[in-house]
């Protein structure tokens, strides 16, 4: 698994395809909870560096399966830093850009009475993916999401107020 995980790690920083990007992130979020806690910790900076990098040009591009593989596997990446040290989202407001990448994906989603078939599966597993990846991040990062949210919810108010 070290081997893979080192590998996968070096292809997908140099492949310029976005697809490539989004299988490895997926499966990379797999290897990142079976590897050791040492091996993680030495490649987190550049996975979340890298993580962060995708996910806002990802916003409007993906959809369908794509997009579900990017936020299961930005979950499982998620779980695996607060699992090896919590301390990593706190670095170089990681955990606010991914707050606002997930808050940004839940708000962007079609309405409910527009999704039929396939593609209307598909919304709704990656919206479960995204509330799955909050949920994550609310079990270690309680204060800071919900303050998170609260602010949103107020600026939402403010502006249909005004």
């Amino acid at each position: 698994l070290t081997t893979a995980f080192t590998i996968l790690i070096k292809s997908w920083q140099t492949s310029k395809d976005a697809s490539v990007k989004i299988g490895a992130m997926e499966t990379l979020g797999h290897l990142c909870l079976v590897v050791s806690k040492d091996l993680f910790l030495s490649n987190s900076d550049a996975l979340i560096e890298l993580l962060l990098s995708l996910l806002p040009r990802q916003i409007s591009v993906a959809s369908g399966a794509t997009h579900v593989r990017l936020v299961r596997g930005l979950c499982l990446l998620l779980q695996a830093c607060i699992d090896a040290d919590p301390e990593i989202l706190l670095l170089e407001n990681a955990l606010q850009t991914v707050t606002s990448t997930l808050f940004a994906w839940t708000i962007s989603a079609r309405p409910w009475q527009y999704l039929q078939g396939s593609l209307g599966a598909e919304a709704m597993q990656s919206q479960s993916e995204v509330l799955r990846s909050f949920e994550v991040l609310s079990a270690t990062f309680r204060k800071q999401v919900l303050g998170f949210l609260l602010q949103r919810l107020r600026g939402s108010r403010d502006e249909k107020l005004g």
